[in-house]
């Protein structure tokens, strides 16, 4: 034990030789009647020499590093070793001799002491510091110096977010002693607190993101009073494209056109087969439905011919059924091969009109001629196309076969970049057109034709044949 004192409060303080300062805790049982504060509570030296009170909450310590004080709830304050008058180790010597420090509360004085004699430290409130300058010396980014014209230019330094690294070096314009002056140094927008400075009065950054920043430099006394603060140096780190608000905004406005385009074509298709069923169930009304209602009706009247001992006649009406039944067959093969999306060429459409023309042209001695270009054959036709241009040419085909009385039958279905030309023509006896307007064949190409918005003329003469055009 070196020194024993008390505080305001009449609490025990006891300075020791390597355990620091114990405070006493009176009524407590042996263990926990002191309580000890060393170098983990932020002590310079666990070798206190003396120690001494002012009166109120403050506890002076003298030990072989200087001067400093600790607060009567055990926190240490500060030391005064670095301030010039007592920079000097005359505090350890002889321990024979008393080292002891002493407090006068009316003078607010401590009294210590050294080596040569008395050292007196007074705690009354000392005349501010007047504030300096303190200034940007250099910067540095990624390596390189700025010149001053770039760090003085007037506006904001502007750096490229591939050399996001910066160095700041500084000064304060003081020529004094600066003994007991502390540097700090924040970067709002980066840093959460004040930084000590370095020795070489230096702050480095590395990797700063993108934004905006300012760099601040301030002095203050190491009691806390703050002498001068540099005017915050702002710069920018520039972001790459790919970091700014427009290219998150663009990123957005494309999946959102992703997401609506796909909702589209997810929509559309659905619509589409919904149409489909529709003209499914359409073309099963219009083609199929007259022929079953016609079947069904001239079955009841064989039947009632054969009720009547009739049969000759309901020979007759059972020819008809027979016809009208391999006339849906045909319908329903021809529906069949339309919808079937593996017949969308037109080289499949050809073959198709081909096998139909020649099994009935062969039987009348008659010529059929088709005509195309391997570039159009490879093409692909809608489902509507397909539809309109088989029924038209069977149609027109069917009818040259058995009304025109011809020898030959020109077929040719041939693109021009977005259009078709269709062309079907026989030398067959011909008809006046006007006069023969009242048939459903005729009416039914112009039906088709015109389901895919395209045109159909109709050229025929008497013994001149028969030129039938589709322009789509």
């Amino acid at each position: 034990i070196n020194d024993i004192d008390k505080d305001a409060n009449g609490t025990l303080w006891v300075a020791t030789s390597s355990g620091g300062v114990f405070k006493y805790n009176p009524g407590m049982r042996f263990e926990k009647a002191f309580t000890g504060f060393d170098m983990r509570a932020g002590f310079t030296n666990n070798n206190i020499l003396s120690l001494c009170s002012d009166g109120d909450t403050t506890l002076w310590l003298l030990s072989g590093n200087g001067l400093s004080a600790m607060n009567t709830k055990g926190q240490f304050l500060f030391d005064l070793k670095d301030e010039l008058p007592f920079n000097f180790s005359s505090y350890t010597s002889d321990n024979i001799f008393p080292h002891d420090i002493f407090y006068s509360s009316p003078n607010k004085e401590l009294l210590v002491g050294v080596g040569g004699g008395l050292l007196i430290h007074s705690l009354k409130q000392k005349r501010s510091l007047a504030s300096f300058p303190i200034v940007i010396t250099k910067i540095k980014s990624s390596g390189k110096t700025l010149t001053d014209l770039q760090i003085n230019g007037g506006s904001a330094l502007r750096i490229p977010y591939k050399s996001n690294s910066i160095t700041f070096g500084f000064a304060g314009l003081y020529y004094g002693n600066d003994a007991g002056l502390v540097f700090e140094h924040k970067l709002h927008g980066y840093d959460k607190d004040w930084v000590n400075a370095n020795k070489n009065f230096e702050a480095g950054y590395q990797n700063l993101p993108p934004g905006k920043y300012s760099f601040y430099v301030r002095v203050r006394q190491r009691r806390g009073m703050v002498v001068s603060e540099m005017q915050g140096y702002s710069f920018r780190i520039i972001p790459s494209f790919w970091q700014t608000w427009w290219f998150y905004f663009l990123i957005a406005i494309s999946l959102s056109a992703g997401v609506y385009v796909l909702f589209r074509y997810r929509l559309n298709q659905k619509l589409k087969l919904f149409e489909m069923r529709n003209r499914i169930s359409q073309d099963l009304h219009d083609e199929i439905g007259a022929s079953m209602s016609g079947i069904n009706l001239l079955s009841q009247v064989a039947a009632e011919k054969l009720q009547h001992n009739k049969p000759e006649e309901a020979a007759e009406y059972l020819v008809k059924v027979k016809n009208y039944t391999q006339d849906v067959i045909e319908k329903l093969s021809d529906m069949v091969w339309i919808f079937n999306p593996q017949n969308d060429s037109i080289e499949k459409l050809l073959q198709r009109l081909k096998s139909f023309a020649l099994s009935i042209a062969a039987t009348k001695n008659i010529q059929v001629h088709f005509a195309t270009d391997k570039e159009s054959e490879m093409i692909n036709l809608s489902i509507r196309q397909r539809k309109a241009i088989y029924l038209i040419s069977k149609e027109a085909i069917n009818n040259s076969l058995k009304y025109s009385e011809c020898s030959n039958i020109f077929y040719s279905l041939t693109a021009n970049g977005y259009k078709w030309k269709l062309k079907i023509q026989d030398d067959g006896k011909g008809f006046i057109a006007a006069e023969n307007n009242t048939g459903n064949g005729l009416k039914n190409m112009l039906a088709r034709a015109d389901e895919i918005k395209a045109t159909l003329h109709i050229q025929s003469l008497p013994g001149a044949g028969t030129i039938i055009e589709l322009d789509i």
